[in-house]
């Protein structure tokens, strides 16, 4: 390879993609890969503040 091929393929290699981008990707893999997924979690440092809003 040349000097200048290697350059393109490290341009390629470093493309930066936007949030969308990456973001519909992930979406896409995981909806081909799982049918329905449920997830349980906790939620930390909760509190309400005097004006109501948690």
């Amino acid at each position: 390879m040349s000097q200048e091929t290697d350059l393109n393929s490290a341009e390629e290699d470093n493309r930066v993609f936007s949030v969308s981008e990456i973001t519909r990707d992930i979406r896409s893999i995981l909806e081909t890969a799982f049918d329905t997924v449920w997830i349980e979690g906790e939620i930390s440092n909760y509190r309400v503040v005097a004006s109501g809003h948690a």
